[in-house]
């Protein structure tokens, strides 16, 4: 088994955009969702996002007025969101969100963890390190959101088996291991060649996080809960600086 860095670089961050269902997609909805959650009366603040991937949350960030800073592990992901921004207010920071505290000297309006970024760790005492690296780079009533497939209830048998995306060229499926605290994620990316279909594989682990778990470990930390919601399996939080 590959760590999850080791795993983005030698196979997802190059389908990472194409399985996630496309930028423009993932604008609409990041747009979408920091409207409802109320996020645009701090346009013109700074944002920083952890984990920030190809964009899908820094750009439409961006597009609200916010100063975006961009962390993420993975070189090919920050080239790519690079080559999106164009004009935007987004700097990239090629760096371990864990080391956010090193970077920010002045406390955020908004801090995001989304995707699967929170899962990525390697355990709950990592998660809480995290939570409180956060608080003390946020303003007092900044906000914390984050976004994660929770994990938490074991699927069963076949169901174990998820197809991800495909079209005419490329077939992604996983098959999900359950652990007591982990998921091993084995994903199987198959590529049309000329030679025929090409197999390419890795795994890695995620952790098991619960909604009330996050929310305790949150509030644990000094949060106060604003809003959570789960859909299709996505638990979102939002919190605020207290």
């Amino acid at each position: 088994m590959t760590g999850v860095n080791n795993h983005y670089e030698s196979l997802l961050a190059a389908h990472y955009t194409w399985m996630a269902g496309g930028r423009e997609r993932n604008y609409r909805k990041n747009t979408d969702f920091f409207k409802a959650a109320g996020i645009g009366r701090h346009a013109g603040g700074t944002a920083l996002d952890l984990g920030c991937g190809s964009g899908f949350q820094a750009i439409p960030l961006a597009r609200m007025g916010f100063t975006v800073t961009g962390i993420d592990l993975s070189p090919a992901l920050l080239t790519e969101l690079a080559a999106q921004k164009g004009d935007l207010p987004i700097c990239l920071i090629h760096d371990d969100l864990m080391h956010v505290g090193r970077h920010f000297p002045e406390p955020a309006d908004l801090i995001v963890c989304m995707g699967d970024t929170l899962s990525h760790l390697d355990a709950r005492e990592t998660v809480s390190r995290l939570f409180e690296n956060v608080h003390a780079c946020l303003k007092p009533g900044g906000h914390f959101i984050i976004t994660y497939r929770d994990l938490s209830v074991a699927l069963k048998g076949t169901d174990r088996f998820i197809p991800v995306c495909s079209d005419n060229t490329k077939i992604m499926t996983c098959f999900l291991e359950y652990k007591e605290e982990r998921v091993t994620v084995h994903d199987l990316v198959y590529e049309k060649q000329e030679s025929g279909w090409v197999l390419n594989k890795s795994c890695y682990d995620k952790l098991r996080l619960s909604r009330d778990w996050v929310a305790g470990a949150l509030e644990a930390t000094g949060f106060r809960l604003v809003s959570s919601d789960t859909e299709n399996g996505m638990t979102s939080l939002v919190a605020a600086r207290g």
